[in-house]
């Protein structure tokens, strides 16, 4: 190490110390040294050990820095299909019909977007090019030059202009085709683009909709900004349209949902994949993880300038999803939230149900204290009741609080004395709940938005859903949960740790709501009844970590899904009433290995997540060496 060497008047500075950080269970091992006062990591050091079987730890740890980490794996081709990948022309498979309605494109980019489907691997296609009434004289020419040079082209020159919509419709009333591919009149295709969606479609017969991973591309052909979609969930799609290209469907399905909608222009096709989404069953829905698509990136164009490059895109996006929603008979207020995303209200009924909070405690009265105050300052929800389980406090200050606690109205404390189970205490807590709703909430937790709870609420009394999860910052601002993705390291992460509570990559996942795998038990809400039927948390197995985890888990298994919603915000003085584990490093091994072997499945694929992210950062970047080897 460099900095130690003693040619380094660093390390010669008074006040020199070293301090060895091993985070158990997790790489790397992190080394830091405090000069004057500052501390610096000087030395990060892989793991070698295995610390259960199964785990690989990775050849290389991916740079510190995000956006370098993406330039990385976007310069190295990451995404893309290889020219082995997909159908072999030879072989038999479907048909496509791409529909490309045209208005006013550069003409440069128009006949690159040409280019790229007439260079695909996969010879089944045709082309319908819909010009919208051009203004621009050169796009009729290079388009019919285009029909003349490929048979597999066909062009409809309209006589007035009808805008996307109307274009998109006449032209998808022209396919011949088993299958209908949606493109943009100055993207591209990649040239292996239709070969893996037809490798996919024999492999899943039933496919009805599909659609891939796609990046931008700017004027000079570099690409930029990646998307890492989730396998589909209805959950994301009312948060924005993470579905975005490439889009395939069968053609049945369009006289079956009325093609296009004509009116929501700029968000159109957003409407169109919700409307899909209710003609198909779930494995109906595939996503390919696959880059497939580039969306160009040009002066007034969305994939540049987002929302503000056609405001008017943002209003119809709010509109399709109201409408939607209230085709189906939920009755929600949909806004747009300060970031231009859609944010869905769920409503709740009158009287509201009964939410109980059941917080598990032991000693520390100054965090069970700033809990109940905040509590009681800032959160709204009615009817309201507090179960706090005490797990044998003996401080006299916390004795005394705890006394003065059990003497207000619609507080109880439950003393479940003996050692530390969390799952235990849990159990006890939502036993002793009269509420229909519970919140399991540390008691590290601090209040600071008057409707948090009612916005949680609102998620779990919805039929389907069993756990909900909140956005957790730590003291000084950052993201401490946002969310828990499967494999991290070898067990578990949480989404976006460490980062800005504002952080915008990634699409801005980490300010919509969506499907996670698993939320905290730090504060989750979940219906009661639902608890109970499939057994709480699991005391035996889990007493410690991973009862959360666990217990969502076994909720997917039972068709219930787990939302995070970020407009339920929390302070986490994370784990300061016990330190960050209780249990020792063997428990902790044979509960993640008790956790792999029942939810194997789950851990291998986790749906919420993506197969190319790396299982070593929670930023949700790219994997530059693969570590998915993570059950034995």
């Amino acid at each position: 190490m460099a900095l130690l060497h003693p040619d380094n008047p660093a390390a010669l500075k008074s006040g020199f110390t070293l301090e060895v950080v091993l985070r158990r269970g997790r790489n790397p091992i992190v080394i830091e040294a405090k000069i004057d006062g500052i501390w610096r990591v000087i030395e990060r050091m892989e793991l070698r050990v295995p610390w259960f079987p199964g785990w690989i730890p990775p050849k290389a740890l991916p740079p510190d820095d995000y956006a370098t980490t993406i330039r990385q794996w976007l310069d190295a081709g990451g995404g893309l299909p290889g020219p082995d990948d997909g159908l072999a022309p030879e072989e038999n498979g479907p048909s496509f019909g791409i529909v490309m309605p045209v208005f006013n494109p550069q003409p440069a980019h128009l006949l690159l977007a040409l280019d790229s489907v007439r260079a695909q691997t996969w010879p089944k296609w045709e082309l319908i090019a819909v010009n919208d009434a051009s203004t621009d004289p050169r796009i009729a020419g290079i388009l019919d030059q285009a029909a003349r040079e490929d048979s597999r082209i066909r062009v409809l020159h309209r006589s007035a202009n009808g805008h996307i919509a109307t274009a998109t419709n006449e032209g998808l009333a022209l396919v011949r085709a088993e299958f209908v591919v949606f493109m943009d009149h100055d993207d591209l295709l990649v040239p292996e683009a239709l070969a893996v969606v037809a490798q996919v479609i024999k492999d899943n017969p039933g496919a009805v909709l599909l659609y891939s991973d796609e990046d931008h591309i700017d004027e000079t052909g570099i690409r930029a900004n990646p998307t890492f979609k989730p396998d589909f969930q209805l959950e994301l799609l009312l948060s924005q349209n993470y579905i975005g290209h490439l889009v395939v469907c069968r053609r049945t399905l369009i006289p079956e949902i009325g093609g296009l909608h004509p009116g929501l222009d700029g968000s159109q096709d957003w409407d169109f994949v919700l409307r899909a989404s209710t003609k198909c069953n779930p494995e109906e829905i595939l996503h390919i993880p696959r880059i497939l698509y580039h969306w160009r990136m040009s002066d007034t164009s969305t994939a540049k300038h987002g929302g503000a490059a056609k405001p008017y895109a943002l209003e119809a996006g709010r509109r399709a999803v109201e409408n939607f929603l209230s085709v189906s008979g939920s009755h929600c207020e949909v806004n747009l939230d300060r970031n231009h995303r859609v944010q869905v209200r769920w409503p709740l009924p009158n009287p509201a149900p009964g939410l109980s909070l059941v917080i598990p405690t032991r000693n520390r009265s100054e965090l069970l204290q700033q809990c109940m105050n905040s509590l009681r300052q800032i959160e709204t929800y009615a009817p309201l009741d507090v179960v706090i389980v005490d797990n044998g406090s003996d401080d006299p200050d916390a004795l005394a609080l705890l006394d003065s606690l059990e003497t207000q109205q619609s507080v109880t404390v439950l003393r479940v004395p003996g050692e530390f189970n969390f799952s235990r205490l849990v159990n006890r807590g939502v036993q002793a709940a009269t509420g229909p709703v519970v919140a399991l909430v540390n008691n590290d937790i601090e209040f600071r938005h008057p409707e948090a709870l009612r916005e949680m609420v609102s998620h779990a009394i919805r039929p389907d859903v069993g756990a909900v999860g909140a956005k957790l910052l730590y003291p000084d601002g950052r993201i401490q949960h946002a969310g828990v993705f499967l494999g991290h390291q070898g067990s578990a992460g949480h989404f976006f740790r460490g980062l800005d509570a504002d952080w915008e990559a990634c699409g801005g996942r980490a300010g919509v709501v969506w499907r996670v795998s698993a939320v905290t038990a730090a504060m989750l809400v979940v219906r009661r009844d639902i608890f109970l039927d499939v057994g709480g948390f699991d005391e035996a197995h889990f007493p410690v970590v991973y009862n959360d985890v666990d217990f969502c888990l076994r909720l997917a298994k039972a068709g219930l899904r787990t939302i995070y919603t970020p407009h339920a915000v929390f302070v986490h003085h994370e784990s300061a009433s016990r330190g960050k584990s209780t249990g020792s490093r063997g428990s902790e091994d044979l509960s993640w290995k008790t956790l792999a072997e029942r939810h194997r499945g789950q851990i291998l694929a986790d749906p919420c997540f993506h197969p190319q992210l790396s299982l070593e950062h929670e930023d949700l970047r790219p994997a530059l060496h693969r570590t998915r080897n993570i059950v034995a």
